[in-house]
């Protein structure tokens, strides 16, 4: 921009609060008619794409400091990228040894969700009780030091020693560390972006494109390990890169500044004029672990998917009534958008890795192929859709990227449906073609999903708040996950799709290419619910001024009713 039209659009922008999408569109448009004209890029090639990825950790640097930038590295590239890919990758093949049935291992799946889903609760928590004066990082070292414990036992103790509740409880705190600390790490990131809004999209592509490349890393090793020794000696090579993280942390490389007793008393008095979103905590917190309890308890999966939705509809409930609109529907869309399609991740795992005297028409994938050759194939093309949306998608309308990127991942869904129905077969096209292909182009999809919608939370914060409404807002994920899992678990067990890893079980997978054309068709739902919910701007747009009274509460229906039944109370007072 030329320096005038740079100083009028930011005094048009530091005008614009967000009420509705079309009164946002049009006082954008209007910044946008009002700026000078301004040449388009130049086409992209290879050698200036080589030269940003050198510049680019550099730029940032003078942004927000060396040191911060090194913990957010650390923290996201490392635990987030390397032990959760290797993590994730195992935690099927752990569990498949104790020969789980593929509904209740999506069942169990809702279980490891636990710590996500409690996350708010502890936000809100690290934000009223600062330990020395410090809301993050006390925390990130506690839960690092219980997860890195629980790695160690997990994969230390032998498994005739370790029942398969034990393993699931040590699975949950080994992932409270995987949440809980780039949660609060997520949390600063998004202070520091409200300070340099303009370098927002720029700062959430490297964290993903290193946490992605670490990923990458993990697969390339986890798929040998576990084809000569099996899922338990993963735990042992990620435990190193949970307890590391607390060197960074305990030097202070998070650059976290020290709460003043007035800022806890104004930061305090804040939270306590927000007494909603405490009770949506409690409300998610609460409800998940009864939910969690339910599930290690009963095989009922009807009754738990009732349970599922339940706390999904009073979730989603709560959030519309007593949040301000912008961020109540940015959460009903993450939720909604995860919640309508159904999964089958656990019959997937057993139709792919099976072996011939299981299951003699599949794909017959190695443990290699599985969590190596395929993660680390989607894992280039996350990097490559990253680089993508950097370079020509930081810009582009909310609206226009969520929908794009919903109808490309409802079309490419087929494709694992025609693998489910052994239809490529029937066309000579092998297995790992089609499932290569499929993932590829998932890949490209999460990543064109993931940056705005990051961009989108930071924008929304209120002050002081971020670590609880960015873990409100991870948590809709996992609500949301959570329907998924269970509803998904469901439709399989109506279907008669129950493998788990036994002997001669190819019937099992007779009606699975059903249940994958059922959840294919549900993707389209979301598209209804775009246009209502998700901001009409861009992603460099300020969505609301900072630096003005925020608060995650203000404008609620909840809030706008007790305001004007003050007031009459007020007025018939006076009279």
């Amino acid at each position: 921009l030329e320096p005038d039209g740079q100083a009028l659009e930011l005094e048009i922008m530091s005008e614009i609060q967000f009420e509705s999408n079309d009164e946002c569109a049009g006082k954008v448009a209007a910044a946008e008619h009002a700026m000078p004209a301004h040449k388009a890029p130049a086409s992209c090639s290879c050698r200036q794409l080589c030269m940003d990825a050198f510049s680019w950790p550099l730029e940032l640097s003078k942004h927000f400091g060396c040191r911060f930038m090194l913990m957010v590295t650390g923290l996201n590239w490392l635990l987030a990228g390397f032990a959760g890919t290797i993590l994730g990758a195992a935690q099927f093949y752990f569990l498949a040894s104790y020969h789980v049935p593929a509904a209740k291992l999506q069942v169990y799946g809702t279980v490891t969700s636990l710590p996500s889903n409690i996350s708010p609760i502890l936000g809100l928590i690290s934000d009223w009780a600062p330990v020395q004066g410090y809301r993050k990082m006390p925390y990130m070292v506690a839960t690092s030091f219980m997860g890195f414990s629980a790695c160690l036992a997990i994969g230390l103790v032998p498994q005739e020693l370790l029942s398969v509740e034990v393993a699931i409880f040590g699975l949950c705190a080994v992932y409270l560390q995987l949440s809980m600390c780039p949660l609060l790490m997520q949390a600063h990131t998004a202070e520091r972006i409200a300070e340099e809004p303009a370098q927002g999209p720029s700062l959430v592509s490297f964290v993903h494109i290193g946490a992605v490349t670490a990923g990458m890393a993990g697969s390339a090793i986890c798929g040998k390990v576990m084809d000569s020794a099996g899922a338990k000696p993963i735990y042992l090579i990620a435990a190193p890169a949970l307890g590391v993280i607390l060197v960074p942390l305990l030097m202070g490389f998070m650059g976290e500044k020290k709460v003043s007793s007035q800022q806890l008393a104004e930061s305090r008095s804040s939270l306590a004029g927000q007494k909603e979103v405490g009770f949506i905590c409690c409300l998610i917190a609460s409800g998940s672990i009864i939910l969690a309890v339910l599930s290690g308890l009963s095989d009922d999966i009807a009754m738990l998917s009732a349970a599922a939705v339940a706390l999904a509809l009073l979730v989603l409930l709560s959030c519309s009534v007593l949040l301000r609109p912008a961020l109540a529907k940015a959460i009903a869309y993450f939720m909604i958008s995860t919640a309508v399609v159904p999964s089958i991740q656990g019959a997937s795992f057993y139709f792919y890795t099976d072996a011939p005297w299981q299951y003699p028409e599949g794909p017959h994938f190695s443990a290699f192929f599985y969590t190596s050759v395929y993660s680390f194939t989607g894992q280039i093309f996350t990097v490559l859709g990253i680089l993508a949306y950097k370079r020509w998608m930081s810009e582009w309308n909310y609206q226009n990227l969520f929908m794009s990127t919903c109808l490309a991942n409802c079309l490419f869904s087929v494709i694992d449906t025609v693998v489910f129905a052994r239809l490529n077969v029937l066309a000579g096209i092998p297995d790992c073609v089609c499932v290569l292909t499929s993932d590829a182009f998932a890949s490209l999809i999460f990543a064109w999903q993931s940056m705005p919608a990051t961009t989108l939370v930071a924008q929304l914060c209120p002050e002081g708040m971020e670590a609880v409404v960015i873990a409100l807002v991870n948590t809709s994920f996992t609500v949301g996950r959570s329907v998924s899992m269970n509803t998904g678990g469901l439709l399989l067990q109506w279907l008669g799709c129950s493998p788990g890893g036994r002997e001669s079980e190819s019937r099992e997978f007779e009606n699975l290419w059903i249940a994958s054309a059922i959840a294919a068709s549900l993707q389209v739902l979301p598209l209804a619910l775009n246009r209502w919910l998700i901001p009409n701007c861009k992603q460099t747009d300020v969505i609301i001024a900072r630096g003005r009274s925020r608060t995650a509460t203000e404008g609620s229906f909840f809030k706008t009713w007790s305001e004007k039944q003050r007031t009459i109370e007020f007025e018939e007072e006076r009279v």
